[in-house]
């Protein structure tokens, strides 16, 4: 079975490019379900893996079931990975296959959240895979970031970071790895979704098909009609509003670090910048905001003494304090 995965950063639009490929009649890709590489793969605890697979299968099965009451046969994953051998592919392969199996897909998968740098293993882990790396404007998530995320002070800015690490990864990877990654950049999916869908179809080796655009028959993990208001963070007249919303929301002085840090990074992308022009009032109050934080601060001293970004959160992914329960 062809695995596909996955990753971006936050509010980029996975959810949505998730829903599109598993409208297919042969796809099934779930977006932050398991989340394999954060919880486990990455993750010491769960080490080795041959003396604490069983534990990995019980945290996941368990936290299906309590985030999104989805029961799986623990049972059934014991014989299985038994059976086919401990290791991280067969985990991954054996979790994803009993949470879609009532699908009957050819193809499986899953999205991540800020997991670009666990492409190179899983690359390696299954040899005949791709993966899809999604490319948004860093301005757009950066107000949107902010206005859903519940961390405090100025830890929203932690996005600059990631779009830096993640957009510096993204030509790396595609240099190494060249057809193996496919790259998606949001403003052409948004502008011509037909096209960039049949594209990623015609690269991963399956039929397009027509109902891949169509919003009804977007599903959740339990077969029901996905419900899209849960990925939108604004209402109104913004909700439909994902491209270039920033240039309506966006404070002078998220705009000066965005820009003055990712300028580059912008411009690989084929957009344009602001060209606006910043006041001294405007640079005070990003430094202001950039040393509220230590994990900003932090993060800004290690941009300017090495250029580099990084896949850092702004709460801890594994607190289930931090968790919001999603309809994916």
């Amino acid at each position: 079975m062809q695995q596909i995965f996955i990753t971006s950063n936050y509010r980029s639009g996975v959810m949505l490019l998730t829903k599109m490929l598993s409208a297919n009649s042969k796809v099934s890709i779930g977006s932050s379900v398991i989340n394999y590489f954060r919880f486990y793969y990455n993750n010491k605890k769960f080490h080795p893996i041959k003396k604490k697979y069983r534990q990995v299968i019980n945290d996941a099965c368990d936290r299906l079931k309590k985030r999104q009451n989805i029961i799986i046969d623990k049972k059934k994953c014991f014989d299985l990975i038994e059976e086919k051998g401990i290791s991280h592919k067969n985990l991954i392969q054996i979790l994803n296959f009993e949470l879609y199996k009532k699908f009957n897909p050819k193809i499986i998968g899953e999205a991540e959240t800020n997991a670009w740098r666990s492409i190179p293993s899983f690359l390696k882990m299954f040899p005949d895979s791709k993966a899809i790396i999604v490319l948004r404007d860093p301005r757009d998530i950066l107000c949107s970031f902010k206005k859903l995320t519940i961390s405090k002070k100025g830890n929203y800015l932690i996005t600059i970071f990631n779009c830096l690490d993640l957009i510096n990864n993204t030509w790396k990877l595609k240099t190494k790895y060249k057809k193996r990654i496919i790259v998606i950049k949001f403003h052409e999916l948004k502008k011509n979704k037909t096209r960039v869908i049949k594209n990623i179809c015609k690269e991963l080796n399956f039929k397009f098909e027509k109902r891949m655009l169509n919003e009804n028959l977007f599903l959740d993990l339990k077969g029901k009609r996905w419900n899209t208001n849960y990925s939108y963070t604004f209402k109104n007249n913004l909700q439909k509003k994902t491209i270039n919303r920033w240039k309506k929301i966006i404070s002078p002085e998220d705009l000066y670090l965005c820009e003055m840090i990712l300028k580059k990074q912008i411009k690989s992308l084929g957009l344009k910048l602001s060209n606006k022009k910043f006041t001294k009032q405007n640079i005070y109050d990003a430094e202001k905001k950039v040393a509220e934080s230590n994990l900003i601060l932090d993060s800004y001293n290690y941009w300017k003494s090495t250029g580099q970004g990084n896949d850092k959160f702004p709460l801890n992914p594994l607190d289930p304090k931090t968790w919001r329960d999603n309809k994916r």
